[in-house]
């Protein structure tokens, strides 16, 4: 039997990327404080949280293959972070209208 699928995320937009391609897989919640990892790179930073996540339910799941993702965004020399409230992903998504912004992606299995 292959190993469990464990995806720890609680975003629904992953787990349904994950079923529309098919895989078989639980979801579950990351016991992972995201504001404890700094780092000035953003990739880095994407990284490391990926990695967090994921390794902060690995003692539970020694079986399985864990998937932990994260995204930052990265605008003006600085990270936003989660907007939080659907007013604050507003206001954050009309304040990089026009400016250069990049997003890093960190996935860790």
């Amino acid at each position: 039997m292959p190993p469990e699928l464990i995806l720890v995320s609680t975003s629904p937009y992953r787990q349904e990327l994950m079923a529309k391609m098919g895989f078989r897989f639980r979801a579950v919640a990351p016991r992972f404080e995201e504001n404890h990892v700094h780092n000035g790179d953003p990739g880095e930073l994407a990284r490391a949280l990926a990695r967090g996540k994921a390794m902060s339910v690995a003692g539970d799941y020694p079986h399985a293959i864990l998937i932990g993702s994260d995204q930052v965004v990265w605008c003006d020399g600085r990270v936003l972070a989660k907007a939080g409230t659907p007013e604050r992903a507003w206001r954050e998504l009309q304040s990089l209208r026009g400016r250069t912004h990049e997003f890093y992606m960190g996935l860790y299995l």
